[in-house]
């Protein structure tokens, strides 16, 4: 397991490495510079922005009206998205859930009033969804639940695709897409957010500093203040917005991504934690700061943090 340690104290023992593609050592700390740390900082910031971008384009054709085909012969006007179909395939693979191989999540829909499906069209799932739209204890605003058949199918048919049409139509595209997607306001599905962390652990993604660094800019950007077991009202009255057992098994499964980086966890993955803890750091104390003269922040591998 790999372990973190956040301090303001001198540790010992400290491993000099410059080299940010070096591995760890097992059961040695390695000192990460504060200056090192501001510029993992603004490299993190640089990505999340990239992300942000790339999400508004994507939520902005959600609100667009487009002229729909319901399966009878008809048109009427609805929200732009991907719709069942007779062949079970995604026509706007830049929209939710991004491939014909993840077809089966647009049961997610199927709460929805608008969900439309005729008798030639394919069911998404074989297991379905019936949500009402009053706010039960688990029912959340925006809250789009995919079954977990959809789920399971869904990651599975995507293991299998060896052939994608574009660089932009890749596994990793399409595990970071769905992992901003199901974390987002608009889904709220932590069960699918899951298992798309899993994914990219099974697929060893996370490895790859650059993945890494967008999947923790994604979190960061959708991350809610849970303490595994939130009152149904915050501290301003309103109802919370997420799943406190969802949401803590998310979190169990970030873990666990980053430990199964084992010896392939280096310098530069420490960095981005770092840098992730520092911005949320920031964001809770602001105007405090972590002063240069007085923090060591490390990381140790195969040992208990202190």
């Amino acid at each position: 397991a790999t372990h973190f340690c956040f301090t303001f104290r001198e540790m010992e023992p400290m491993v000099d490495n410059s080299e940010d593609s070096q591995q760890l050592c097992d059961g040695a700390f390695l000192r990460l510079p504060y200056v090192d740390v501001v510029q993992a900082v603004d490299k993190l910031k640089a990505t999340m922005a990239e992300m942000q971008l790339m999400w508004d384009l994507e939520t902005a054709k959600y609100e667009e009206t487009i002229l729909i085909e319901t399966g009878s012969g008809q048109r009427r006007f609805g929200p732009r998205r991907n719709f069942p179909n007779k062949s079970g395939s995604i026509d706007d693979m830049s929209l939710f859930p991004y491939h014909s191989s993840c077809y089966p999540l647009l049961d997610a829909y199927e709460c929805l009033g608008d969900y439309t499906l005729s008798s030639e069209d394919i069911r998404p799932s074989s297991l379905f969804l019936y949500k009402n739209e009053s706010n039960d204890d688990d029912t959340f605003n925006g809250y789009l639940p995919n079954s977990l058949d959809a789920i399971l199918t869904s990651m599975n048919n995507l293991e299998r695709v060896e052939d994608f049409p574009g660089p932009q139509s890749n596994k990793i595209e399409i595990l970071l897409k769905l992992l901003r997607h199901s974390m987002s306001d608009l889904q709220s599905d932590y069960r699918l957010a899951s298992h798309v962390i899993k994914q990219f652990k099974k697929w060893n993604y996370f490895t790859v500093a650059d993945i890494f660094r967008k999947v923790v800019s994604i979190v960061l950007a959708e991350r809610k203040y849970c303490n595994g077991n939130c009152s149904r009202f915050d501290n301003t009255g309103e109802e919370q917005d997420h799943d406190c057992t969802a949401w803590t098994h998310l979190a169990q499964s970030i873990g666990a991504g980053i430990a199964s980086c084992g010896s392939g966890f280096t310098r530069e993955h420490a960095l981005i934690v770092a840098a992730a803890v520092k911005l949320t750091y920031d964001e809770a104390n602001p105007g405090a700061g972590i002063r240069e003269d007085n923090v060591a922040l490390g990381i140790q591998n195969g040992a208990s943090a202190q």
